[in-house]
């Protein structure tokens, strides 16, 4: 499956925020929860499904956090770029806190999210 950019939205979300919020948790947590389980026969992941998320539109108030979340994400790609066995768990992790900050989680809420993806992993 291929993600991309809408033109439109090009000069509204870098390919890094994207990548960061897509690879979260969150992501994770959302698509296995509204779209794996909703499933019936068969789960096509495609426009109608990846549309489902919503993306966190970018403004004064969560400027500083975009901008953690691409840093991150540029980091994570530097140093898989350079070896792709390095362990970055620990930029992962940072990256799923500013997602969670981002969309004002509380901690309840975030505690669902980690224990609905660890106990799937099970």
């Amino acid at each position: 499956m291929n993600t991309y950019i809408k033109n439109e939205f090009k000069d509204i979300f870098s390919y890094s925020y994207i990548l960061g919020i897509l690879n979260s948790k969150l992501s994770e947590w959302f698509y296995y929860w509204f779209v794996y389980n909703r499933a019936i026969r068969t789960m096509h992941f495609d426009k109608y499904y990846i549309g489902k998320l919503p993306i966190k539109k970018i403004d004064t108030s969560n400027q500083n956090i975009v901008s953690e979340i691409e840093s991150k994400v540029e980091d994570i790609l530097t140093i898989k770029q350079k070896d792709s066995s390095s362990d970055t768990s620990q930029l992962q992790r940072e990256i799923d806190g500013l997602v969670y900050q981002l969309y004002d989680l509380i901690k309840g809420e975030i505690k669902i999210i980690e224990k609905g993806v660890y106990n799937r992993d099970r």
